[in-house]
């Protein structure tokens, strides 16, 4: 499933629009697809691509002590993946 570039650019746009709120209404949400992001089997090349790096590491300077821990679980996962896949 992630490792279609459609799905991938789609979560980057969600969790971008998600970072970019103010009041934190939806942080639930943003944890759910943190949580979401740490769990996808996912394409190296295709998380790149997609911008889903960049945007899992902007994550990591949320307010929430909860989305700068998930994201830094995802960002494991995704690098991880990235470090085996130029290996």
């Amino acid at each position: 499933m992630a490792s279609d570039i459609g799905i991938c650019s789609t979560l980057q746009l969600w969790l971008s629009d998600l970072l970019a709120e103010r009041g934190g209404a939806q942080e639930h949400v943003l944890t759910a697809l943190l949580r979401l992001l740490a769990k996808l089997p996912a394409k190296p090349g295709t998380m790149l691509v997609s911008g889903l790096i960049p945007t899992v590491q902007k994550a990591t300077q949320h307010r929430s002590k909860e989305v700068r821990r998930l994201s830094v679980e995802a960002l494991e996962v995704g690098g991880a993946l990235c470090r085996a896949y130029r290996t």
